[in-house]
């Protein structure tokens, strides 16, 4: 929403990647914004990249994703937000080449996070999936691949405002690991803080939230 400058960059950064393989993906921007600065962008930037441009109001993250989702025509969906940047360099023909063996609804990659002038890879394994699920959601959507058709079996519940993103992980998996493919290679994406979900005022939010997941998918914890 209001976010014209920042997807500039966003698509900026993905245009020496994509535009090297105009068959094997699309764009879709999902704008609510009152004004057509993010129009004007999307029109500009499909001059040389695939996008498809939805406005639309909505309700938050996940009813915009609900939203976008129903557009969605590939094998595959993948969400970025309008300040997340492609990596220099990153091998998209070695990831579509995995994409298209893979079979499971998961497909998980590194991401790599900023905050303020330090940075780190965010990897994830199974041994870690199976550390971190009970407490919190162990991805980062930056580094999620999920399976067009059961992504849109299982939607969003929009009743989070935080971590509707784990609780679809959880249901797209049914919580078992053997549903999820983590490969090992460079991060696609540069992921920057500051959303909701790394804001001190949302902490007690987001515990309550991840009591609800954790309940939703019978998930018990240690943890009281």
């Amino acid at each position: 929403m209001d976010c014209s400058e920042k997807l500039d960059a966003s698509l900026e950064s993905a245009a020496p990647i994509l535009s090297q393989y105009p068959s094997d993906y699309e764009i879709l921007i999902k704008d609510c914004s009152s004004d057509d600065k993010v129009r004007d962008s999307a029109i500009r930037y499909s001059k040389i990249l695939n996008i498809r441009y939805i406005h639309q109001p909505d309700s938050g993250i996940y009813e915009a994703w609900n939203q976008a989702i129903s557009h969605c025509e590939g094998r595959w969906i993948y969400f970025m937000g309008a300040d997340d940047l492609f990596t220099k360099d990153f091998p998209f023909n070695t990831l579509m080449d995995q994409l298209r063996k893979q079979n499971k609804p998961i497909f998980s990659i590194p991401a790599k996070y900023v905050f303020n002038t330090h940075s780190s890879v965010l990897t994830i394994d199974i041994i870690n999936f199976r550390k971190h699920i009970r407490y919190k959601n162990p991805f980062h959507h930056q580094g999620i691949f999920h399976q067009s058709d059961v992504l849109k079996k299982v939607g969003f519940d929009t009743d989070f405002r935080i971590s509707g993103d784990f609780n679809t992980l959880l249901k797209m998996t049914k919580s078992d690991p053997d549903n999820i493919v983590c490969l090992s290679m460079p991060p696609m994406v540069e992921m920057h803080s500051g959303g909701i979900s790394t804001m001190i005022s949302t902490n007690f939010m987001r515990l309550k939230e991840r009591a609800k997941v954790r309940k939703n998918n019978n998930i018990r914890t240690n943890h009281s």
